[in-house]
């Protein structure tokens, strides 16, 4: 038995992360009516909402490594023959797991976003952290309730795990997903942007300057996960596989296209 309550913990941290996005949420909303000190406090609320997050992942990826079968996800994902790297990756493995690493994905953009902006943009600023934070919102409702990677098993807990997918233990999974996710969710940077500018108004090529680097960047790992998937599919299923994908590879190739 883990020496800390990770489902506890877990739970009080996606908590944190609701209470923190809401909080910058208002705070955002504050600063558009012309009070700019609320902008300040807005940007360290978006950093601590980031952080909450990843300590919410590293308590996920814990239990993974200390077999806390307590938790149904890393019960159902994992078990003890597995080496270190899978139980790693086995956060990615399932729905649960998927959405908080989608989260994690989210906050590095919108920290590194959010740094880059500084003084830049002010008018846009609050409705750009108000888009982001209502993101952050939606996923961590998400995982709080219909698909919490910390929900425990109401009886006893099993002594070893399902383990992961055969198919998914392979080296491709430590780089495809997360390649294919930094493509999906980094272009919630540009549509905080558009965002901005409809409310503001501001329409010129301004709110453009600023969010065509950051979609390029989610479009590269776009492709980048696109291509890292043809090559997992040819390897586990043969000549044919890359038509064979299921419909969370076929929807990444959508938004490519576009």
């Amino acid at each position: 038995m883990p020496a800390i309550d990770v489902p506890l913990l877990g739970n009080l941290v996606l908590s944190l992360v609701l209470l923190s996005a809401a909080w910058t949420f208002a705070l955002s909303l504050g600063a558009t009516r012309g009070r700019p000190h609320l902008l300040v406090a807005a940007r360290f609320g978006t950093y601590a909402t980031c952080g909450f997050v990843a300590l919410a992942v590293c308590l996920l990826g814990f239990a993974f490594q200390t077999h806390d079968y307590r938790l149904t996800y890393v019960a159902r994902y994992s078990d003890r023959s597995m080496p270190w790297w899978y139980l790693v990756t086995s956060l990615w493995g399932g729905q649960d797991g998927s959405i908080l690493w989608w989260t994690l994905l989210l906050s590095i953009y919108t920290a590194a976003a959010t740094r880059s902006l500084k003084g830049r943009l002010v008018e846009l600023q609050p409705w750009f952290l108000a888009t982001l934070m209502s993101i952050f919102a939606f996923f961590v409702l998400l995982m709080l309730f219909p698909a919490n990677p910390f929900a425990t098993y109401v009886g006893t807990a099993p002594p070893d795990g399902e383990g992961l997918n055969p198919l998914l233990q392979n080296y491709w999974m430590t780089i495809h997903p997360p390649s294919l996710y930094l493509g999906f969710v980094g272009w919630s940077v540009p549509f905080a942007f558009v965002m901005a500018a409809l409310a503001t108004g501001r329409l010129d090529d301004e709110w453009l300057k600023a969010a065509r680097p950051w979609a390029m960047i989610a479009w590269t790992f776009l492709s980048l996960g696109l291509l890292l998937g043809c090559l997992w599919s040819y390897e586990e299923l043969g000549w044919g596989g890359y038509w064979a994908w299921d419909p969370v590879e076929n929807a990444s190739f959508m938004p490519w296209l576009v």
